[in-house]
């Protein structure tokens, strides 16, 4: 397959209507922001956007909080369907418009009706959107193993534990059990009864 529709893209700071002409799209979240702007104060950046951020029109924002609540922090990691929808108006000629068609997080085919204005409300029929779920990465053998001197100088030396040191590294990666294994050999260990009474003895 030659895709071509990189080639159809509009030069812009933000993803347009004229971008999914032909082409639905899925939008993995990656941050949410609210910015001083009238028409478009909330920004939705998601994975592989190069700058190009999906800013919600207000129909779309009601979809999104009615769907997924209000707390934009739980949006992260969760996915959209989005198209361009030819009828949507602008300054009463019909331009297009980003519409949500499905979202995931959401435990079946739902609708929500806004109001588009004064004297008219549209109701948009959203659909479950299926993911697959990305396998977390591992960490790699030879950047562990990079790690491990400073990994021992801070248990040994007391300034922090296999236990914390074990969190933090799984939060970019999982660790494998011999990795575990690894860090937790430094945790400094219970002296016996006869570490104790023969220290200091020559």
């Amino acid at each position: 397959m030659l895709d071509v529709s990189s080639t159809i893209l509009s030069k812009s700071d933000q993803l347009n209507a004229s971008d999914l002409i032909g082409n639905e799209m899925i939008l993995t979240v990656s941050n949410v922001n609210l910015v001083s702007s009238p028409d478009q104060p909330m920004v939705i950046n998601w994975e592989g956007d190069e700058g190009r951020a999906y800013k919600p029109c207000k129909s779309m924002r009601r979809v999104l909080v009615g769907l997924w609540g209000k707390d934009a922090s739980q949006w992260i990691g969760r996915s959209i369907g989005v198209y361009n929808e030819p009828t949507v108006k602008w300054a009463g000629k019909e331009e297009g418009g980003i519409r949500i068609k499905s979202l995931s997080h959401i435990d079946k085919n739902k609708s929500v009706t806004t109001s588009e204005s004064k004297h008219k409300k549209t109701t948009y029929l959203i659909s479950v959107l299926q993911v697959e779920q990305k396998q977390r990465p591992v960490w790699p053998d030879d950047k562990f193993t990079a790690q491990l001197p400073k990994i021992q100088a801070a248990i040994e030396g007391g300034t922090s534990t296999a236990e914390k040191i074990i969190t933090s590294l799984m939060k970019k990666a999982d660790l494998t059990d011999a990795q575990v294994a690894a860090i937790s050999d430094f945790s400094v260990k219970e002296q016996t009864d006869d570490e104790f009474f023969n220290e200091g003895k020559q």
